[in-house]
């Protein structure tokens, strides 16, 4: 019986597979988790619909609260999970908390009111002791796509919603320069966010 051989050109497809592979393993997992938003991480939030950032805080007589601002403006904001301080992928369908990490200016009675909550009126800093400071990541697409992503890393440059858990609204920027934010109910750009 005659041993089986394959042409020179089937070997090379075989290599080229074979390659291929062994390529993706060694470099592109590696860029993909590199990409992962992981828990504690430090991003901006820049809104789709307004081409605004959650900007710099804003200090009123009782009260901080972000604004709608520039690049240059943006708050940087820490993603947190509540009682999880471990590096893990932040996914889809994941209770976050919105901390703000640049509080300088702020006086020290105020410092312990850093993660953005929901109440009345708009957006505002408090506390993380109850749901108002509480947030679940969804896509930024239809509501269908939204379950098919619960549990699925969120990635930097994908367009995510944050509904709020208090309220059950999605955080909200109006299409103007320092202007408060809000939540909406309904799912439009202006509740569609970037993360940079």
């Amino acid at each position: 019986m005659k041993p089986f051989v394959f042409s020179k050109t089937y070997q090379r497809l075989i290599f080229s597979i074979i390659a291929s592979f062994a390529w993706f393993t060694l470099y592109a997992e590696p860029c993909f988790a590199q990409q992962q938003v992981i828990n504690s991480s430090t991003v901006k939030l820049k809104n789709e619909g307004a081409s605004r950032y959650l900007g710099i805080s804003h200090r009123s007589e009782s009260s901080y609260y972000p604004l709608t601002r520039s690049q240059d403006s943006a708050e940087l904001l820490s993603l947190k999970k509540p009682q999880d301080h471990n590096a893990v992928p932040l996914k889809y369908g994941d209770t976050i908390f919105l901390k703000a990490t640049e509080m300088r200016a702020w006086p020290d009675y105020w410092k312990q009111y850093n993660f953005l909550g929901v109440f009345g009126d708009g957006i505002y800093y408090w506390t993380e002791k109850d749901k108002h400071s509480h947030w679940v990541i969804t896509s930024g697409e239809t509501p269908t796509t939204q379950s098919q992503q619960t549990g699925r890393p969120v990635l930097k440059g994908q367009t995510i919603r944050l509904k709020n858990v208090f309220n059950n609204q999605y955080l909200y920027a109006p299409n103007k320069d320092d202007w408060k934010l809000n939540t909406e109910l309904e799912s439009n750009n202006n509740t569609q966010w970037i993360i940079e």
